[in-house]
């Protein structure tokens, strides 16, 4: 009788991940990252947020994943579903185009002690977090009316969503991290005018749900912006 031999070929894959960004200088000025509180600061955490295994790359640091996306060795996480990934070479790089994206700083964005990669672009273009052999998008900035940047508050960095659209209205939230997937801290503030036909008639000003006076509300704005680092 004759025998057939089968033969069984395994192919086995895995995804890698990364990113990358660029390095900009500190803000010295001591007001600025003062370790004081403002009233009304809501403060939670948040699960941490994980992606599929890559163990080839588990023990490579954060800089040699960014530095392997930058080069278009692996891909990193998308921000809103994380099932899904994308690869430098799929974003529109350093051409003339007003939505082109280009290498930026290397800046630790989430307070952790290890630096974000910066992806100058559009709405203040994306932020890149390496952790666990992967590359995640840790905030991007989506539209004029949630332009993205960060700045310096209160002695940490925080992400700085922007809304200013209309001139009688603008609306910023910002967020605090430890660690790119837990969020320790949020805010909003706001201003809008009473009376959107009559500026006249002066403007309400809004921090975390309570109305303020505008001198508490420039107050905050100027130590704000004054610190804020644009990533367009």
């Amino acid at each position: 009788m004759n025998r057939k031999k089968l033969s069984v070929i395994f192919f086995v894959g895995f995804a890698i991940i990364s990113g990358c960004g660029k390095s900009v200088s500190e803000i010295k000025d001591s007001n600025l990252v003062e370790n004081d509180t403002l009233e009304g600061d809501i403060t939670f955490s948040t699960e941490e947020t994980s992606g599929d295994s890559n163990e080839g790359f588990v023990q490579m640091s954060a800089d040699e994943l960014l530095d392997r996306f930058v080069n278009g060795e692996v891909s990193a996480h998308c921000l809103y579903d994380t099932a899904k990934t994308f690869y430098i070479t799929e974003l529109d790089m350093d051409s003339e185009e007003w939505d082109a994206y280009s290498i930026g700083d290397r800046e630790d964005l989430d307070n952790d002690g290890e630096e974000e990669l910066i992806l100058c672009g559009p709405y203040g273009g994306k932020y890149l977090d390496a952790r666990d052999g992967e590359v995640y998008e840790f905030a991007a900035g989506d539209g004029t009316a949630e332009s993205l940047s960060y700045t310096y508050y209160q002695g940490y960095v925080w992400i700085l969503y922007s809304n200013e659209m209309n001139s009688g209205y603008k609306v910023y939230h910002m967020e605090r991290y430890d660690g790119a997937d837990s969020k320790v801290n949020e805010m909003d503030f706001s201003e809008e005018y009473r009376d959107e036909n009559d500026p006249e008639k002066g403007s309400i000003y809004v921090i975390n749900s309570a109305e303020v006076s505008e001198e508490t509300y420039n107050e905050l704005c100027s130590r704000i912006f004054a610190a804020q680092m644009n990533t367009y």
